[in-house]
């Protein structure tokens, strides 16, 4: 769930200015027809006249002043957007922060989590091989952390895969975090977005424009020109979580908001390159299909499953950080076709 830091979206200011054009429209009427009033009666010397005429100017100045604020910025378009791009990552800094505090609760270690990539058939894409969370100063392991592993990878499309309660949202987590803490000016913003919001109906530029309007309380225009700029990473949390389980906890094979969400991810583009985006997902289970919830009533038994291969990667944090046995999987995918 996104946090709204209040006044940056920029609602408060935009009732703030709704509010001086009302006052201001309000004293050039009252100026104006006190002017008018005070003509009609006569008499008055020409310095009267000429400063009552002139009241009603000073009051429409001030209103072509108070109008004047409700313009965007200063400077071109793209500088106009940069700028609101800071904005936007300073408010997801604080909102993403609050809710990585929420699931590690009062624990302040980070969990260093280990990946490894996992190629799977399609495009040919440039990735590191393995990479961690983070990186200790003077250490000596050279893998990179999430940020330097994302920005490594082309095109810059990434999947985080794991079982369930394996640390793929925190992970994703800090991904965000890293990114839109360090970032260049002209960089875009990662923007953490849950799938099971998104009807499928609208693309994706669509979905973040509304996210960031619902959410994030941006004005509609802003939100629309920051995603045509291309200053909004698209960070989606939970493809597995789209469609409803079946009967018996496991997943739907046909899963058609999935498959609809995979088409969007597919058509999504940035000039000539794939568009960037970050994707999150249960790995699937033995077999090849997507592992299910967990049914309600309890589950026939089944054969147990292998132990997880040693190539499979361990976080280096405390282990009840993750659920038992599990520890996220981060692979880059460079086509969502299922």
């Amino acid at each position: 769930m996104q946090h709204c830091v209040a006044g940056l979206g920029g609602r408060r200011e935009r009732e703030r200015r709704r509010v001086l054009s009302v006052l201001a429209a309000v004293l050039l009427l009252a100026c104006g027809g006190y002017s008018v009033s005070q003509l009609a009666r006569g008499g008055l010397e020409p310095a009267d006249t000429a400063g009552l005429l002139g009241l009603p100017l000073g009051a429409a100045g001030l209103a072509a002043a108070v109008a004047a604020l409700r313009k965007p910025l200063q400077g071109t378009d793209a500088e106009q957007v940069r700028q609101w791009a800071a904005t936007l990552a300073v408010q997801v800094r604080v909102s993403e922060g609050k809710l990585r505090h929420q699931l590690l609760g009062g624990d302040t270690r980070r969990i260093d989590l280990r990946y490894t990539l996992r190629p799977v058939p399609g495009r040919a894409a440039d990735s590191p091989s393995a990479g961690r969370t983070f990186r200790d100063s003077g250490g000596a392991d050279p893998a990179p952390d999430i940020a330097d592993f994302f920005r490594a990878t082309e095109p810059r499309r990434l999947v985080i895969a794991g079982a369930p309660g394996s640390g793929k949202t925190v992970l994703a987590l800090e991904l965000v975090l890293a990114l839109a803490t360090d970032r260049a000016e002209g960089d875009p913003v990662p923007v953490r977005i849950p799938m099971a919001q998104w009807d499928t109906a609208r693309t994706l530029p669509e979905l973040v424009a509304e996210h960031l309007t619902g959410a994030l309380d941006w004005p509609r225009e802003m939100a629309e020109r920051l995603v045509a700029h291309g200053m909004v990473l698209p960070v989606l949390d939970g493809l597995d979580e789209m469609d409803p389980p079946r009967a018996d906890g496991s997943a739907d094979p046909a899963a058609p908001r999935a498959r609809a969400a995979v088409q969007h991810l597919n058509a999504h583009q940035q000039g000539l390159e794939a568009g960037p985006v970050v994707l999150t997902s249960r790995a699937p289970a033995p077999g090849g299909r997507p592992q299910g919830r967990r049914p309600r009533c309890p589950a026939p038994p089944r054969t147990p499953r292998p132990r997880t291969p040693p190539s499979r990667h361990r976080p280096a944090g405390p282990p009840t950080q993750l659920a038992p046995g599990g520890a996220a999987a981060a692979r880059r995918r460079p086509s969502y076709r299922p």
